[in-house]
């Protein structure tokens, strides 16, 4: 479903030895779970913009393919990417806080892509209320109306998510979800992460820095340091036997239950 060659991504602005993807590989099949983790700076994320058609036009060289259901994104015209966008790829960013217009209801928001799309007001209503509904917003109806400042930060990264799934795209993904959210409420995020994909086959690419996270929801996982991939494998097994010292690193340094409960006290 999605195969990326060789993509390498140089900012403009950035000294020319300097790039932010370095020869990044790996593919991923429908209903397949990938994490992909590393500290800030590491790539992640301009990986999964170049994977969704994000990157700013004219900020950066791009090298590599990028094969979505055997579309080339690099040669898409904006166009094409806001349809792929809309159609075949959900993105449900950080800050749920930033996603949102301040001014506008929610269900509005939440049914723009079909609004793009040309559907009719009622059936985008109803859909976008569908939609809410298997985010696990209760009383999504109701909720259609409110604004942004009325809705929780978990009740907002839901009805991210609803956005993001509302046209049933093939491919979700979800860059740093959860770090925003406390304890209770990013478990309850996971959990709907993992029904979305074993209820309704949706394939996931979870972007992180908290290996913690990604092991709970991703079957496989790609370990980035300074634009490279330097350890990819099953996560239960780099987990387990973990073979470079900067995923070692970063398996050290997740907090025990008992300190992510004192962190929270």
């Amino acid at each position: 479903m999605l195969k990326v060659s060789g993509l390498r991504v140089h900012f403009h602005n950035a000294s020319p030895e300097r790039y932010a993807v370095n020869g990044v590989s790996f593919s991923l099949k429908r209903g397949e779970t990938l994490g992909i983790v590393g500290e800030s700076g590491s790539g992640k994320t301009v990986t999964a913009m170049c994977v969704s058609g994000l990157m700013p036009r004219g900020k950066a060289d791009e090298e590599g393919s990028i094969l979505l259901d055997g579309r080339e994104m690099f040669s898409c015209s904006e166009e094409n990417l806001r349809r792929i966008r809309g159609q075949d790829v959900g993105v449900v960013f950080q800050d749920p806080m930033t996603t949102f217009d301040p001014l506008c209801r929610i269900g509005r928001q939440v049914e723009e892509a079909l609004t793009v799309r040309g559907i009719p007001k009622m059936e985008r209503r109803k859909r976008a209320v569908e939609a809410m509904g298997l985010a696990g917003l209760r009383d999504a109806e109701e909720l259609y109306s409110r604004y942004p400042y009325e809705l929780s930060g978990g009740m907002l990264q839901r009805a991210s998510i609803a956005a993001a799934m509302i046209t049933k795209p093939k491919l979700l993904i979800c860059d740093e979800v959860t770090t925003a959210l406390d304890v209770l409420i990013q478990e309850q995020i996971l959990e709907l992460l993992r029904n979305l994909n074993e209820d309704y086959g949706m394939t996931i690419l979870f972007i992180s820095h908290d290996l913690h996270v990604v092991k709970k929801i991703c079957k496989s996982v790609l370990v980035m340091e300074r634009g490279k991939i330097v350890e990819r494998g099953e996560t239960a097994e780099v987990f387990a036997r973990p073979q470079h010292a900067y995923t070692k690193k970063l398996i050290a340094s997740i907090p025990t239950g008992a300190e992510r409960c004192r962190a929270y006290d």
